[in-house]
């Protein structure tokens, strides 16, 4: 008998990222399962398709300020665990999962007025991407977290992005 795992991996392998699939699936009784492809469980310190899309709070923090809970950022997520933190532990960060369809592409958080720029990062391992701040410099990013004390492409074995993004790690 499959287990739902490899039905996700079944059902999930030929769409995109964030995809959310209904399949039948045998957990103890017969039932619908919903599966976001690529999405993780959502806790303090993860992120998920469902809040990714949705406005928590207004005025919210975005992607790369510091927090220490769900409440601070603007999509209810604080994440211990995000990509830009390369490792880092010791502080939290907003941010949201950028690959789940309709209003999760980072560039929808931009802000040009405050110089506010947004892109996807991707995991290294994984399937995982999320917003992250664009940077020229690590001027720009201590301007909104200087805990992010870097402007880099990617952190070998961490993430990997198309522009410079602010990161703790190098």
């Amino acid at each position: 008998m499959p287990t739902l795992s490899s039905v996700a991996e079944t059902w999930c392998a030929p769409r995109a990222p964030g995809a959310l699939v209904i399949v039948r699936a045998w957990v103890g009784v017969g039932a619908f399962v919903a599966l976001c492809c690529g999405c993780v469980a959502a806790t303090d310190t993860e992120y998920s398709c469902t809040k990714s899309a949705s406005i928590a709070t207004t005025t919210g923090k975005l992607h790369g300020e510091e927090c220490t809970a769900n409440a601070d950022c603007k999509y209810g997520n604080c994440s211990g665990t995000a990509l830009m933190l390369a490792g880092a532990t010791t502080f939290k960060v907003c941010t949201k999962e950028a690959s789940c369809g309709t209003g999760t592409q980072c560039s929808d958080d931009n802000d040009t007025a405050k110089g506010l720029e947004f892109t996807s990062i991707k995991a290294a391992a994984g399937a995982g991407t999320e917003c992250a701040m664009t940077c020229l410099s690590a001027a720009d990013c201590a301007k909104v977290n200087p805990k992010l004390a870097f402007c880099v492409t990617s952190v070998t074995g961490k993430f990997s992005a198309g522009r410079k993004v602010c990161s703790a790690g190098k």
